[in-house]
């Protein structure tokens, strides 16, 4: 987590035993040509221009339910981010790869209730198509005193053989909804986002599924007593798949 500012100066306070001297940090802006990993992404200022390559699309689902802005996901081996965006800068870059293409992205990295996102100027080149792969997690691992779930953010998930809680037959998936859901241990919260998910609207199983999505951060908090500030943001239908029964073999 880093400061959240909009501010282009960021004060760094080194305390002695005479006095207190306060350093200003500038953004950096790395040249156009060197790249670098998330992780590395993450260690700047915010406000900093960033180019980070190799990066693969996880998602362009818009997964916030506001008409005038976008966001899509990305990640390479370090980590995870989220692009954030206003309709028209976001829509153009969307028209230039699709889920699974690995690309290189140019951006200012900045942080909005404890998610990191690279936000505009923004500019993104097409490299190749690879296929996502989720990274099994348990609910678990998406509480807010775990400290690997920072490092899950913005990327591609999938819990297995989970239940959705209080569920009644014929409950129906609807927006803006945090839905719990537990492994039997612990409880991790699942989301459809909008009504532009496919999953709006319909039915909620009822029976043993593993889920896939991406996980946001909204909130800071550390407390492992509140609801997690880590939630698995659904986008397609086949997101959900029911857990398949073990087929009894005879023996002999």
């Amino acid at each position: 987590m880093k400061i959240n500012s909009r501010a282009t100066l960021m004060a760094v306070w080194f305390i002695t035993a005479s006095a207190t001297t306060i350093v200003f940090a500038e953004p950096v802006t790395k040249p156009e040509h060197e790249t670098m990993t998330v992780a590395q992404a993450r260690t700047l200022p915010l406000g900093s221009t960033v180019t980070i390559a190799d990066a693969l699309v996880t998602n362009t689902v818009d997964l916030i339910n506001d008409d005038a802005k976008r966001i899509f996901q990305i990640q390479d081996a370090t980590g995870g981010l989220c692009v954030f965006g206003m309709n028209e800068e976001i829509e153009p870059l969307l028209g230039q790869f699709q889920t699974g293409d690995v690309i290189t992205i140019r951006g200012v990295v900045e942080e909005y209730q404890g998610l990191f996102e690279l936000v505009a100027p923004l500019e993104v080149v097409a490299v190749e198509h690879r296929m996502p792969v989720a990274i099994p997690v348990t609910p678990g691992e998406l509480q807010n005193d775990q400290p690997d779930a920072e490092a899950l953010e913005s990327r591609l998930v999938q819990l297995n053989n989970v239940r959705f809680v209080d569920i009644k037959p014929g409950d129906r998936f609807q927006a803006a909804h945090h839905y719990p859901v537990t492994d039997g241990q612990h409880t991790a919260t699942v989301k459809v986002r909008s009504r532009d998910v496919a999953l709006f609207d319909k039915p909620i199983p009822t029976e043993p599924v593993n889920i896939r999505g991406l996980v946001l951060q909204w909130g800071e908090s550390k407390d492992p007593n509140e609801e997690s500030t880590y939630h698995v943001h659904m986008r397609f239908a086949d997101d959900i798949k029911l857990v398949e029964p073990i087929q009894a073999t005879d023996s002999e």
